[in-house]
């Protein structure tokens, strides 16, 4: 999928007024269509990003997403989203599951949960309970729900963010494929609940291959969900250039996760970062795994739970 976003667009102060007037006397008297119709023709006239959101927002509360509204429905969704309205993303992520069984599914699945917050409200429960006010407040959705790529480069000068010299997309380019038996002994150990041993294979193995071994490392610690380790190795890999972990420290920071202050400022500094590096295909964003997620390639499902508590490494 490609990540390069549409810059949010917003109408001017004076028009969103005349339109909210307009609105919440249609919604309230019960002229859903009519309303529809005149966000529709707002949104391609002005091509407001807020009003795409109201926009398919009343289609859900008309529960008109399907048939002959299917289209424009889908099409609201798509925009808002490739606009940068993070909490729609989970939406378009829905949607090519429902209606185009896309292969892009799990990138908009990826995307936005390292976009998002955890401690974030479920959007999807929120929209099964709208009204007529939740409508008429997406004219007003804050930007702190938007990512804006251009104002995550100024972000990243202000924080002195730069590219390194050397850049790591995926495992092809560090993985020491001469050396695979200390971690399949390592997940081995993992399996049979010997943390403490296969931690020791997995710092052994960095000083053999210490890019490979500070990947390795931060799936393990994330695996156990160990933020504090975690962060280390991730610090490691973004100065050795791995772009996976440049999208990683945009979803610790978004979070507030292994010791770092939460700040959305230096969470989308490092997002956009992490697209400027990446490649073409956005490997590094594939290969990356996010804060909700389970780890990706080796360390698959070894997060879990042991006799009703959660696996720790001390």
């Amino acid at each position: 999928m490609k990540k390069s976003f549409r810059t949010p667009v917003k109408a001017r102060i004076s028009e969103i007024n005349k339109l909210k007037a307009s609105l919440e006397k249609k919604l309230k008297s019960g002229e859903y269509y009519d309303a529809f119709e005149l966000l529709d023709d707002f949104s391609k006239r002005t091509r407001d990003t807020r009003s795409r959101i109201a926009c398919y927002r009343l289609l859900i509360f008309m529960k008109a997403t399907f048939g002959a509204e299917r289209d424009r429905f889908v099409q609201h969704v798509k925009m808002a989203a490739k606009s940068g309205h993070i909490p729609t993303m989970k939406m378009v992520e829905r949607l090519l599951h429902w209606y185009e069984d896309d292969d892009d599914t799990r990138g908009w699945e990826r995307l936005y949960s390292i976009l998002s917050c955890e401690k974030d409200p479920d959007y999807d429960n929120q929209l099964e309970n709208l009204d007529v006010t939740d409508i008429i407040n997406a004219l007003d959705e804050p930007d702190s729900n938007f990512y804006n790529a251009r104002e995550a480069k100024k972000l990243a000068l202000k924080y002195g963010l730069k590219a390194p010299k050397t850049l790591h997309h995926d495992e092809s380019t560090f993985c020491d494929e001469d050396i695979p038996n200390i971690l399949e002994e390592a997940q081995e150990l993992v399996l049979k609940n010997d943390l403490k041993a296969a931690e020791a294979l997995c710092v052994e193995y960095e000083k053999v291959n210490p890019i490979d071994g500070a990947f390795t490392l931060s799936q393990f610690y994330h695996s156990l969900r160990d933020f504090n380790r975690l962060v280390k190795y991730v610090k490691k890999g973004v100065n050795f250039g791995l772009v996976p972990h440049m999208y990683v420290m945009s979803a610790l920071y978004r979070n507030g996760l292994g010791g770092l202050k939460q700040s959305t400022e230096l969470a989308n500094a490092w997002f956009w970062l992490a697209t400027k590096c990446d490649d073409e295909d956005y490997t590094g964003f594939h290969t990356a795994y996010d804060i909700e997620m389970l780890p990706l390639y080796r360390w698959r499902g070894l997060w879990q739970y042991n006799n009703g508590e959660e696996m720790k490494c001390n």
